[in-house]
């Protein structure tokens, strides 16, 4: 895994794309908008600008789209209809079945994000959200994650919620994910 940023930054930007591939909401403007500024704060080189470019890039496109739509959209995309699973699983098991494994459970269930009886930790945005926590906290314990359960899985999902959408936003959190995992990738 390529090491050349700022680990703040790349922490923040992954919490963002989590909070891209969640329900959205009014104020999630303003949660992209700090972490922007925070990632701002912190560039000390090439890497970090680019990941901020990303990062603006999809502020910029949630403002462009309607509330209604992006709401729609994430229904449509992602939530089950009447015992049928979704048109887009958000799971990494969806694009490999190993993905889901034990070893995640046992990682992610001692994370503070995991609640008992979850059944969803292997879901992206909480995949995303414990590989920005171990990023900024412990690089080789990131890099090992990252290898196993980030660099093959991420864009294969994020290429099924690109080709899927048919919202400029979800493509540009799966266009903009991909790059920043390509960039992890060195």
């Amino acid at each position: 895994m390529n090491t050349d940023f700022t680990p703040l930054i790349v922490s923040r930007a992954l919490h963002l794309y989590s909070r891209a591939l969640q329900y959205p909401y009014i104020e999630l403007t303003y949660e992209f908008q700090n972490i922007l500024r925070e990632i701002e704060k912190n560039i000390s080189n090439d890497f970090d600008n680019t990941v901020a470019a990303l990062i603006l890039d999809l502020i910029n496109s949630f403002q462009g789209e309607e509330m209604g739509a992006l709401q729609g959209e994430f229904t449509r995309l992602f939530t089950p209809v009447e015992d049928d699973d979704p048109l887009i699983s958000l799971h990494l098991s969806s694009v490999n079945r190993q993905a889901g494994s034990d070893e995640l459970y046992e990682l992610i269930s001692e994370s503070p994000f995991f609640l008992d009886g979850d059944d969803q930790y292997d879901s992206l945005p909480l995949v995303l959200d414990y590989f920005s926590v171990i990023i900024s906290e412990d690089l080789d314990q990131a890099e090992d994650f990252f290898d196993k359960y980030i660099n093959s899985n991420v864009p294969r999902l994020n290429e099924i919620i690109y080709k899927g959408s048919n919202l400029s936003f979800y493509k540009e959190a799966a266009r903009g994910l991909n790059e920043l995992v390509y960039l992890l990738a060195g």
